[in-house]
């Protein structure tokens, strides 16, 4: 059963070990007010699971096929490749957290609990609402909090969520059981980073080009084309974010020959040009090559 860190166990104090990394903590997020209401569009990540924390506020999530309605208290698991879709309600006093685990940590940790093959991307944890408001706001002040008292937040943490997930509710998700959509997602995924036309997927499935766009709208709550844009502005987030690609390098790699008219769809959807895009997040997330770095 897990319990809570011993109070003077998570009291902040100033150690020698300050800047020593937490193992497995690739980074931490943390949205406020408006902050949070900057799309997170379709993406997927290759080499971490995602965790994020709805403390005010809440949002529409899309993980993999399926939607969920997250509320104070919940929190949504990103788990390693599979697509997700974040949307926000926000507030001035909106407040999320999310952090990014390495994906052998994360599995290792599941693996110890027998949840591993079926972790649910959406937990309802108000009964533990008040000990993961401390643990993560104890690792987002990690600067000022020893060593050994992050490393122990953190691994609370996860054993947490572990043992809550076998309580978890699937009540909240839309479930669109659609073999043929999924074929035609399977189908953008492969494709939308190279030029694709619903045409293209017409002739790949000897289809109708309306059934096309019906089916997939039904499984995805998207047509295809705006689903295309999406997955390649949620790409090139991430690419802003994870390498040091130039923008144009990074619009030609996601489908866009156009800088120009890159630019142009990514304020659209995300309302801020990528140069703005990258520099809002260097005030929301301690990333791995600071605090967190793995060694």
């Amino acid at each position: 059963m897990i319990m809570s860190a011993p109070q003077n166990s998570l009291q902040s104090s100033k150690s020698v070990n300050t800047y020593r990394t937490v193992p497995g903590l690739i980074y931490i997020c943390r949205l406020i007010g408006k902050d949070s209401s900057v799309p997170r569009v379709l993406h997927k990540h290759t080499d971490r699971v995602e965790v994020v924390f709805i403390v005010k506020g809440g949002g529409k999530y899309l993980i993999g096929d399926k939607h969920y309605n997250a509320n104070p208290g919940d929190v949504l698991i990103f788990n390693n490749n599979v697509v997700h879709d974040e949307i926000t309600h926000t507030s001035d006093n909106s407040l999320i957290y999310s952090i990014g685990i390495d994906s052998q940590t994360w599995g290792k940790t599941l693996l110890k609990y027998e949840v591993i093959t079926d972790f649910p991307p959406h937990i309802k944890c108000s009964d533990n609402f008040n000990l993961l408001v401390e643990y993560f706001n104890l690792l987002w002040n990690s600067e000022s909090v020893d060593y050994m008292n992050s490393h122990a937040a953190f691994t609370e943490l996860i054993e947490l969520l572990a043992l809550s997930s076998r309580d978890a509710s699937y009540s909240n998700a839309s479930d669109v059981n659609n073999v043929f959509g999924e074929k035609i997602l399977n189908y953008i995924e492969e494709n939308f980073q190279n030029e694709i036309f619903l045409e293209d997927i017409a002739d790949e499935f000897d289809a109708n080009l309306f059934y096309i766009i019906h089916e997939f709208k039904k499984f995805t709550g998207y047509p295809p084309k705006k689903y295309i844009i999406l997955r390649r502005i949620g790409e090139a987030q991430s690419l802003l974010v994870s390498t040091k690609k130039s923008i144009t390098e990074i619009a030609n790699s996601v489908g866009y020959s156009n800088i120009s008219n890159f630019n142009r769809i990514f304020k659209k959807v995300t309302g801020m040009a990528p140069s703005s895009y990258q520099n809002y997040l260097k005030k929301c997330i301690i990333s791995r090559s600071g605090l967190f770095e793995n060694h």
